[in-house]
């Protein structure tokens, strides 16, 4: 990821906003693995990712 990246998609849920990006990752559970659709200066990229642990959580 890179800052100015946009997530489209988080799984098959789409993610107009970071709210609805925060409900996605707040249902998972660390150690599960996400696929985001990312639209990176108008081109759409894949990139998986493998949801970690705040620390002190």
């Amino acid at each position: 990821m890179r800052a100015g990246d946009v997530i489209r998609t988080a799984g098959r849920t789409p993610v107009p906003d970071p709210q609805a990006l925060a409900g996605v990752l707040a249902a998972a559970r660390p150690g599960d693995q996400l696929t985001l659709s990312v639209d990176r200066g108008g081109q759409e990229l894949t990139v998986k990712l493998t949801l970690g642990e705040l620390p002190g959580s």
